[in-house]
């Protein structure tokens, strides 16, 4: 369950969908099709605007900077982005703004 921001220097605790971005990592059925349960990762408000979550070589989920135009996109009401595909992953990323 989530509880906290992924970002490690930060104590946000997670209460609202509208507070910050939902990410879902999940295996790729056309990759993997004994597709394992999805996991999900929040970054509080403050930290969605200027960071975001990657797949690193090894499938893990890190917090890296956002690009330019990933900070424009926050700007919206409702957006649901795939962010990253590696190795059979797919990390996508919901986000509510008031």
């Amino acid at each position: 369950m989530l509880s906290k921001c992924v970002n490690p220097s930060c104590n946000a605790h997670f209460r609202y969908l509208e507070e910050g971005a939902l990410y879902r990592l999940e295996s790729d059925v056309f990759a993997k099709p004994n597709a394992d349960k999805p996991e999900y990762f929040w970054l509080c408000q403050s930290c969605s605007t200027a960071l975001t979550l990657r797949i690193d070589h090894e499938t893990k989920v890190r917090v890296s900077v956002a690009p330019e135009h990933h900070r424009d996109a926050c700007r919206t009401w409702v957006s649901l982005v795939a962010i990253d595909r590696n190795r059979g992953c797919l990390l996508s990323r919901l986000q509510f703004s008031r």
